[in-house]
């Protein structure tokens, strides 16, 4: 077996074997996520209410995944120091455990055990997802960024549906979470992420490999790393995918949690807690679709191909977004809720707001990974700019997951102001990022036709 320690020397011989290793990875990068990621995403909030109902012990879900991600932004520089400790495989293995220990905690979810397994969680996903990055990019070329990020998430957004599955059958019909149903979802999860983990270590190391140096020192790491992310900070097309990378945490934390949250409160619909499982295997859904896209033959060229399908993308998100700002209750976020919003919740369109969703965060995630991977080629540019991706991302995350809690509080002082505090307000504010966003996708798309960059 290659020692990850050793370089490989390089040269014609090895060319067609290191092809072979790049591709490899990939495929083990993909199906490292599938499991990792095989969740029941959108459940905790439910879970926890139900949890509540049940024990008296109150856990606010909007602040454990808050709480998830500040940590993840406030630990992204650190990482690139353990692909040179450790190696980036061993990276994403150590993360995977750290996130299996998050999903574990919810067999018994009181608040302590919670916000602390959310800070360790956040640790967690700092480690496979800036690993993730580097790794993606470093086994790519420009010619194979487009197929390879395909690829990649077309494995990962597969994970949606697994527990989805599970939580839309098992919870099918019920008013409250069962302490058993609970248990079966948290144990079940843990040890499929658990599995992730082991499958990452199967990745084998590419042939232009940096060893460690005698001098090598962590505190100028660290300090390099932060130098490196200030210095991608600074490029043009890195700041022309800034406001994609602020969108998809502000959009995250509305699929993720809050659009989850409001299905399962809102009594109007027939079946609200069932319908959050099929509703997120909907979003499972149109993240594939958004890898099918790229990944059919097509007569358009690459750079064609990826702005016709962000353009449909952000069309579709705006559509869905208005048709969810007009049909929940303001409070749904807050409590149960027998109202409705301006129009009657119908589960049918809410699926085909979830496919909208999904299709849009894939595609907005593919396009930034790609378009970063065709101008930058290098391991340090690429840890760099995950790091920021990374900043960028889970500070609007955070802010996203902590608008809820902070309506509890304004609305002590503001009454009047309260309703504006929660769903519209987050909404208005996706929809306004989005359109920047999408300007500045296009506007970097043609600088890159025009060679601009160079």
């Amino acid at each position: 077996m290659i020692s990850e320690r050793e370089p490989l020397l390089y040269n014609s011989k090895n060319k067609e074997y290191e092809e072979r290793i790049k591709k490899r990875n990939i495929f083990v990068l993909g199906l490292g996520f599938f499991f990792g990621y095989l969740t029941a995403a959108g459940t905790s909030e439910t879970m926890l209410r139900s949890y509540s109902y049940r024990t008296g012990e109150s856990s606010n879900g909007f602040i454990s995944l808050g709480i998830n991600a500040a940590i993840n932004g406030i630990t992204a520089p650190f990482v690139p120091i353990l692909f040179r400790l450790l190696s980036r495989r061993t990276t994403m293995f150590l993360g995977a455990l750290l996130s299996a220990s998050y999903v574990f905690c919810f067999v018994h979810p009181s608040p302590e055990l919670l916000y602390l397994f959310s800070a360790v969680s956040g640790i967690g996903g700092t480690l496979l997802w800036v690993s993730q990055g580097t790794d993606l990019v470093v086994n790519s070329t420009p010619e194979t960024i487009s197929k390879n990020t395909a690829i990649f998430f077309s494995f990962y957004m597969s994970g949606m549906f697994g527990g989805n599955l599970f939580v839309y059958f098992d919870w099918n019909g019920q008013e409250f979470v069962t302490q058993s149903q609970q248990n079966s979802l948290a144990i079940i999860l843990g040890i499929i992420t658990t599995i992730g983990g082991f499958i990452f270590l199967f990745s084998k190391p590419e042939a232009h490999i940096i060893p460690r140096t005698p001098s090598f020192s962590i505190l100028s790491e660290c300090k390099s790393n932060f130098l490196s992310a200030f210095r991608m900070s600074k490029k043009l097309p890195v700041q022309l995918l800034m406001p994609s990378m602020a969108l998809l945490g502000f959009e995250i934390a509305f699929y993720q949690l809050a659009m989850p949250t409001c299905i399962g409160t809102t009594h109007e619909l027939d079946d609200p807690k069932g319908s959050i499982g099929l509703v997120m295997i909907f979003l499972g859904a149109g993240e594939l679709l958004g890898t099918i896209f790229q990944l059919l033959p097509s007569k358009l060229s690459p750079m064609d191909s990826r702005i016709v399908q962000v353009t449909v993308a952000t069309i579709l998100y705006i559509l869905a977004s208005a048709t969810s700002f007009c049909m929940f209750p303001e409070e749904c976020t807050i409590h149960e809720t027998y109202s409705q919003g301006m129009i009657k919740p119908s589960l049918s369109i809410l699926l085909i707001c979830a496919l909208a969703f999904g299709f849009y965060d894939c595609t907005m995630q593919m396009c930034i990974n790609q378009m970063f991977g065709t101008l930058f080629r290098s391991e340090e540019d690429s840890g760099g700019f995950y790091v920021l991706v990374n900043l960028i991302l889970c500070a609007t995350l955070t802010a996203g997951f902590m608008q809820v809690p902070f309506y509890l509080i304004i609305k002590l002082f503001i009454i009047s102001y309260a309703p504006f505090i929660t769903l519209p307000v987050q909404i208005c504010i996706n929809l306004s990022i989005c359109l920047v966003s999408t300007c500045c996708i296009l506007r970097m798309d043609h600088m890159m036709r025009h060679n601009l960059f160079i």
